[in-house]
Order: C-alpha cells, then structure tokens, then sequence
C-alpha cells in the first residue's frame, strides 16, 4: 500500500513531525528506506541492550504511541498513504523483533533478516494490518511482523544455542 495518493488536508508537514517519522531523516535514503530504518532499530538496540538490559522495552512503549500519532498526521499532511520515507515503524518493528535475544552476531542477524522478510513478503494476517486506518495502519503490520519475528527468534533459539 505505498504511495497511494489520499486527498491532502494540509501540504506542511511540521519538522518535529518529519524528523521522528523519518527517524532523523534516514527514511529519505532512496534506496531500501525500511531496510535502512531496520538497521537503524538494531543499532538502536545493541545501544541500548549493551548498557541496560530492557530499555528497549522502555524505548518502545515510549516511541509506539507517538509514532502511531505523528505517523498518522504525516499521512495525511503529505497525501499518501504509508509514505515510504515513514521508517519509525520499521525502527520499532526491528527493536521488538530482537527484545530479549541477546546480542550474540547470530541472533542480531537472523532477528534482522526474519523481520525483514516477514515485512516484506507481509503474509497473513499481517496484511490485513495495514488497512486500518492513518498511523495505526503504517504501524500494526511492523509491530505485528516483530512479534511473530520475537516468536520465530525464541522458537529457534530453544532448538539451537546461539
């Protein structure tokens, strides 16, 4: 559902708005925008991860609501629906994806590329997701792609030791 032109309401997009929705500005990379903002929520998670454990679970109830809000004004201000410069919801994604994994280089990466996938090829029911409407649409399928990613990452992880 990216770019799919909505009737604008408003053309200005305040900067607050921009720079959480566009984590800083990184969703205006032009290639791989939401690739580009997975990354940018595993670093965010080594980060945080390495200096006390669980604050990415602060971060996220922290940044979830506003990101729903924000992403659901930047929608409509710009027009179009899920605008792919929008990569908060990736960010967000990719950190619940990896909550409680560790930092071990296998988990990070197989944690990354599950999330990937999942928001990629997007199967059911996550989809769906995307149809509700304005913030909550850009960000269930990501939320909802993380949690199943978590569940996979713990599954595996039960199997094989890493």
């Amino acid at each position: 559902m990216k770019s799919k032109k909505l009737i604008s309401d408003d053309s200005s997009i305040g900067f607050s708005e921009t720079v959480f929705c566009t984590v800083f500005g990184i969703g205006f990379i032009p290639f791989f925008p939401g690739t580009i903002g997975s990354l940018a929520g595993l670093l965010c998670y080594v980060l945080a991860e390495q200096y006390l454990e669980y604050v990415s679970v602060i971060i996220l109830l922290l940044v979830i609501p506003f990101g729903i809000i924000f992403s659901g004004i930047y929608e409509s201000k710009k027009g179009v629906l899920d605008p792919p410069e929008i990569v908060i919801d990736e960010f967000c994604g990719q950190i619940l994806c990896l909550l409680g994994s560790g930092l071990s280089i296998q988990s990070l990466v197989l944690g990354f590329l599950i999330f990937r996938v999942l928001d990629i090829l997007k199967p059911p029911p996550i989809k769906y997701l995307e149809t509700f409407p304005r913030g909550w649409g850009i960000f269930l399928d990501d939320l909802f792609s993380g949690l199943i990613g978590l569940l996979v990452l713990l599954f595996l992880r039960s199997l094989i030791s890493f």
